[in-house]
């Protein structure tokens, strides 16, 4: 069993699973996704992506990923892959534009935020 199936059972079934259930259910759940966007979307793809994915990106697997559509599958899978490689369409800063788009969203549909708006606005008289 891998490290992370066996994380897995521990969440699921096992002596992780109250602590989790407990987080979740705190302030810092919305967070974690707000940390992941900011960094994932706003430093990773925009600076490292296409560096670090370029490798995957030549292989078989990013030549299907890429020809997949075009491709016809046997009872094997995909005996032919396609010519063409993937690449990166997106990065730099027209990734850390997209990104500043993405942040703001976080940020209006997080629930705090989203609660605070509710209460501020006027009831209408039914």
């Amino acid at each position: 069993m891998t490290f992370a199936a066996r994380m897995q059972h521990k969440i699921y079934w096992g002596p992780l699973r109250k602590p989790i259930e407990w987080s979740l259910k705190t302030v810092l759940a919305p967070w974690a996704y707000l940390a992941s966007v900011l960094y994932h979307d706003s430093f990773w793809y925009p600076l490292l992506a296409e560096g670090q994915m370029k490798q995957a990106l030549e292989s078989p697997w990013g030549r299907l990923f890429e020809n997949w559509e075009t491709l016809t599958p046997d009872a094997n899978g995909f005996p032919q892959l396609g010519d063409e490689p993937a690449a990166v369409t997106r990065t730099g800063m027209r990734a850390f534009a997209q990104s500043i788009g993405i942040l703001g969203t976080c940020l209006r549909e997080a629930p705090e935020f989203a609660s605070r708006r509710r209460r501020q606005q006027p009831r209408s008289a039914a």
